[in-house]
């Protein structure tokens, strides 16, 4: 398979930033409120709706296919995610 180099994204900005503290790092739906599912991964504190999207995101991240988050503000991917070795 050729390897797809990811284009660069956007810079981002503070309002993005607080933007994204409202909303789960894996499904972008809003944060409950009064509920706190939090981990660090690849060295940034991430916030989660729910233990599911929490356990998800880590399992992504730990099978190398963190590609899967590359996505434009406007939900374009921007590289596919790496295949698993075989």
């Amino acid at each position: 398979m050729n390897a797809v180099a990811p284009l660069t994204a956007p810079a981002k900005t503070q309002a993005d930033d607080e933007a994204t503290e409202q909303h789960c790092f894996h499904c972008h739906l809003p944060l409950p409120p009064g509920t706190v599912f939090e981990q660090r991964i690849a060295d940034r504190d991430r916030r989660f709706c729910c233990p599911a999207c929490q356990a998800v995101c880590a399992a992504i991240y730990a099978a190398g296919l963190d590609g899967f988050y590359d996505r434009t503000p406007e939900g374009i991917t921007l590289a596919p995610p790496l295949e698993p070795a075989k």
